[in-house]
Order: C-alpha cells, then structure tokens, then sequence
C-alpha cells in the first residue's frame, strides 16, 4: 500500500510538532504568503512545461540551458510569462524569437496561441508563425498540464529547476555555505543522488518565489481553460435500475438533487468557492444519505438507520449555524476537513497494513487538494472550537439537538472529508484543477427511520438554499415544474 507514496515528502505522524490541539503543518508557521503551484506558478512557466512535455529529460535539460542562459545575457532574471509581458519590447521580443528559434518548438509552443490574453501575445504569435490546431494543440495543452499539475511529479519539478538555475546564474538566489546544491542544480540531471536533489529543487523554487504577487495570467489561463473545455467525468458504469419503495420519496429526492446540481452550476466559476462547495455539497449529502435509506428497507429499522439519522443532525446543526457565519468559519470547516484526511493518511502510512474501510488514494487527494498537505495544520479538536450543543443554541436548532442527537450520538459526525469523498467526483480534464463535480450516480448500499430522515433532509436542504435566496426554484428548474418541498 505505501510503496507508491515512498518517493513522496511529508512529515510522518510523529515527527508533526503539537501546538496546544493542533499538529502543526511543516510550513504552516513560515511568514510568508505562498502560493500554490497549478493555482498561480504553473500558468506562469507554461512555455517551459510545454517543451518538457516534448523532450526526455536529459533533453531537455540541454535544450533549455541556452535558453536561460540567453535570458541572463539579455539582463532577465525571471523566465515567468508575466514578467515577459513586462520587459521592453526588444528584449522581449528577443528572448521569444530565441526560444522558437525551432520549428519543433514553435509546433510545442502553439498551444500558447489559444489564449489571447497571454503576455506579449503579438511576439509570440509572430515567432511561433503558426495558426493554431484546436485539436491537436488542446491535446498537448491537456497532456502537459496533466504531467505537471502534481507538484512532486518529475515534469513539475524539471519546469520548477528552470526557475532556479535562472535564479542561480543571474545571482538572483546566492548560497552563503558551502553545499552541492549549486552544482546540482547546474548540473541537473547529472547528479549523484536525485531523491536529494529534487528535494532541494522544490524547497528553493518555494522559496524563489516568497513575496510573488497575484498573476492576472494565471486566472485568465485558468479561467480560458474551464470556459473552452468540457468536464470530463469517471465511467462508472450504467446507473443502478430504480426500486424505491416510497415513490413519493424517490420523486423528493429526483428533484431535489437536480436543483442541488443546477445551483453548483449556476453560481459555480472557474475559481474556488469554499462556501458553495460546503453548501451544495452539504445537500447532496443529506439527499445521498436519504437515498441509500430508501434504497435497503432493512437497514432502515437498524443500527445503520439510527447512524443515519445522527448524522443528518450533525449535518442540519452544522449548515444551520454555518448560514449566518463569516467567511472565515466556512474555511475552517473545510480546513478541518483537509487537516483531518492528512491525519489519516499519516496513520494509514504508519501501519503498513491494507485495509478495506479506506481508499488510500482518496484520502491522499483530500489531504492535498487545496494545496500541498506540508503547509497545513492538523485541528486535534473541533472545527470550530466549540461543540454541537452549542452551535445548536446559536443557530436556534436546540429541539433538533434534543430530538435527535442522544440515542444516535456515537453515529458518523458529516463533515468535510465524509461530504467530499460521498458526493463529489474529482473532473478529470487536467485543464479544469481537481474541479469538483456532483456525483449524482453514486452507488447506494444502506437505509423505518424514513420519516425523521425526510424531515431531517428538507430542513437541511431549507437552510442551503436560503444560504442563495437570490435563486428561486423557478430559477433553477423552470416554473413549469412542481416543488417537492
């Protein structure tokens, strides 16, 4: 289970240092704003991942050394797009013209064509000299941004050893003690020891960019790629055949999880929005718990029914108080989230042992997903460092609290981690960033607690649209449609 996690570098369970009930991130307390690599730094070497994506790696290397060492002759200490389009015209144009000076890297390069907004757009254009090929140049752009989105993967930490040796040999970055890093940076590939060596390349290229600020390039690289490209989705497999025993209920559900669906698409962008995914993802939670009950009668009238119904109560407290809260409580929760799939992963890493309740891989997405697991936090107490009675007093939901929280007390608690690994399923168009979609086919396998739970579920389901009050159900499904609610 651990081998394919071997090569990668994360602090082990117990080397994480306590701080009061946090385990904190390596990197968490470093005073510095970073920035994540496929957020902002990818975009900005685009024509370097481009060219990676064309040559081995030795290759490479030699093909892009001249390249470097040109833009240090022209004075230029950033191979960044951004600060391309910053430079005066000549240099620019300059430096452009050399790295096409080829037509194998002009056809590598087209894909920068695709987006009218790129920096010097009109030099490239020029020294590329060819039109673009929507087809065959998306495909490269998908396949390039795919070997490289990983952080830690070869191909984006060759592309983020350009940024260093550039920085090296413009005496940018300058070592004061006497190391090897130098020389195998320079000398990359041809190092003694690449386990030590990429280490050290990732480390300098974070700290290169301290104090880098926001790329307008890169939320229009972004923002271009999930407008002109469609989600691409899992196959798995065709939808189960319908056998609800309530059919007044599987119409409840039918409804509700198509205007869930057309709210995360309505208000949904290219860009990140914490509060939206909670909330549509809140609700299509309780929809699936709802669901997987109506599906198995007899788990209905056992353990798994009552488990069932105390996490629906979690979930109703929780999305209750969250409605009124500030931005800032929506990230903890979902940071609580990330930090907690960290700590099992860290755990699950520890026992060197294959079990079946855990997808591993799942787990290590989640922990990784906002940005690399090292620079969070792990939250050894509650979310909100406060405790569910609490939130429902605040929320005015005590009688739900009362109602329904004693018996099923010890059942499933319905936060992030459980939320995204149910109901979302990760797009897997490389263009669109780990974009998340609803996974309205997900398998059912639980579920006579049907009554509470439906109730539960519109409570629920009452709270998240009021979170958009903007968006009337005739907004979303058309006013020819009857409500369910």
């Amino acid at each position: 289970m651990n081998d394919r996690y071997k090569h990668l570098n994360f602090t082990p369970l117990n080397k994480q240092k306590k701080k009061r009930n946090k385990l904190v991130g390596s990197f968490a307390e470093i005073p510095f704003t970073n920035r994540s690599w496929f957020d902002r730094a990818l975009p900005e070497v685009l024509w370097v991942a481009l060219l990676r994506n064309i040559y081995a790696l030795q290759t490479f290397t030699d093909v892009l050394k001249p390249i470097l060492n040109e833009f240090e002759y022209q004075g230029i200490n950033s191979i960044e797009l951004t600060n391309l389009g910053s430079i005066e015209h000549d240099k620019a144009e300059r430096i452009i013209n050399f790295i096409c000076s080829t037509r194998e890297h002009r056809i590598a390069l087209r894909p920068l064509l695709l987006f009218e907004d790129l920096p010097q757009y009109n030099l490239w254009k020029a020294a590329i000299n060819e039109e673009p090929d929507y087809q065959a140049d998306g495909e490269a752009l998908g396949l390039t941004i795919h070997k490289t989105l990983d952080h830690q993967s070869q191909e984006a930490t060759d592309c983020r050893w350009a940024k260093c040796y550039i920085g090296m040999i413009s005496n940018k970055i300058t070592f004061i003690h006497r190391s090897s890093t130098p020389y195998d940076i320079l000398d990359y590939p041809d190092v003694a020891d690449m386990r030590k060596t990429r280490p050290s390349i990732r480390s300098m290229e974070i700290a290169f960019d301290m104090g880098v600020q926001h790329s307008d390039w890169a939320d229009s690289f972004w923002e271009g790629c999930f407008e002109s490209t469609e989600c691409f989705v899992n196959d798995y497999g065709a939808p189960h055949e319908e056998r609800f025993t309530t059919q007044d209920t599987a119409d409840f559900i039918r409804h509700e999880r198509r205007k869930l669906f057309l709210l995360r698409n309505i208000i949904g962008s290219y860009k990140k929005d914490i509060k939206l995914d909670i909330a549509v993802g809140t609700g299509l939670f309780a929809v699936k718990i709802l669901d997987e009950l109506l599906d198995n009668e007899a788990s209905r009238t056992g353990i798994l029914g009552r488990l069932a119904l105390r996490t629906l109560t979690e979930v109703s407290i929780n999305i209750s108080y969250l409605r009124s809260a500030p931005e800032e409580v929506w990230a903890s929760f979902r940071n609580h989230g990330t930090g907690e799939a960290k700590k099992v992963l860290l755990k699950l890493m520890n026992t060197g042992v294959q079990f079946t309740f855990v997808d591993i891989d799942d787990i290590f997405l989640q922990a990784n997903e906002d940005r690399w697991m090292e620079f969070n936090s792990i939250n050894l107490g509650d979310w909100e460092d406060a405790n569910l009675r609490d939130r429902a007093i605040k929320a005015d939901e005590k009688d739900i609290y009362d109602t329904f929280y004693d018996w099923p007390s010890h059942y499933t608690h319905g936060q992030w981690g459980a939320i995204r690994r149910e109901v979302f399923m990760v797009c897997t168009n490389p263009l669109h960033r780990f974009h998340l979609l609803p996974n309205v086919e997900g398998e059912r396998s639980y579920a006579d607690v049907l009554l509470d739970a439906t109730r539960l579920t519109k409570w629920i389901l009452h709270d998240v649209y009021a979170i958009y009050p903007e968006l009337h159900p005739p907004m979303l499904l058309g006013s020819g449609e009857q409500s369910h609610g």
